[in-house]
């Protein structure tokens, strides 16, 4: 739903507040009837009010009202976004590049893109592990990046603990063949890769506290 004014309503008292966003018309240079704004959600604890507006994120302080943050995002506007229970973090994707970011909110007072922003990946496969609250993305270059086809056959792993909200490298990018699926055990104990080479096509599966390789299926 597009909205040009934000209005917070307490349904216990009836108050409603309204949000201040004649700074992005000031950064923008857009007259209110021509500028609207969409996905509009709290943050967690509703500390922060978010909304989007053409390439931005617009950030208010649910208390005061006033508008601590507008972030760049995407090269596309009408971008999805989620927002986390657990942490205080937002993730939004590009519909063209099928990229996901997450964002820190936690850093708003800094709130320079490159510090808020802290992840950064092309989303082409993900698989959980429910027990342990893991989630493991792939990392490589997309095709639509130049160096997509010099690295067609790289890539790298993540793990991201969803309970914390960090994230870490588990698998450094480099060249292992090209990755057609990759699967994790419901006890994040085992992970299964298939892989496939110029030779062949095979499966190598991983004990994931180690890091080390079991098997090797041909």
């Amino acid at each position: 739903i597009k909205r040009v004014n934000l209005v917070l309503l307490n349904l216990r008292t009836q108050e409603s507040k309204l949000l201040d966003i004649n700074t992005i018309y000031m950064r923008s240079g857009k007259t209110p009837e021509k500028m609207f704004l969409t996905n509009a959600t709290f943050s967690k604890e509703r500390q922060y009010v978010l909304a989007s507006e053409d390439h931005f994120l617009y950030i208010w302080s649910s208390e005061t009202c006033r508008m601590l943050s507008a972030v760049t995002l995407h090269s596309v506007y009408k971008f999805p976004m989620a927002v986390s229970s657990q942490t205080n973090m937002i993730a939004t994707g590009s519909t063209i590049h099928t990229a996901i970011k997450i964002w820190n909110l936690n850093k708003i007072e800094n709130h320079e893109d490159n510090q808020l922003q802290i992840y950064e990946n092309p989303i082409d496969m993900v698989t959980c592990s429910p027990d342990r609250r893991l989630m493991f993305v792939k990392r490589y270059h997309g095709m639509s990046s130049a160096r997509g086809y010099k690295y067609h056959n790289c890539f790298g792993i993540d793990i991201w603990n969803l309970n914390t909200g960090h994230s870490q490298p588990f698998l450094p990018f480099s060249q292992y063949g090209h990755l057609l699926q990759m699967e994790v055990s419901h006890n994040g104990m085992q992970m299964a890769l298939l892989l496939s080479s110029l030779e062949e096509t095979y499966v190598m599966v991983l004990n994931l506290p180690s890091n080390k390789i079991i098997a090797t299926l041909a």
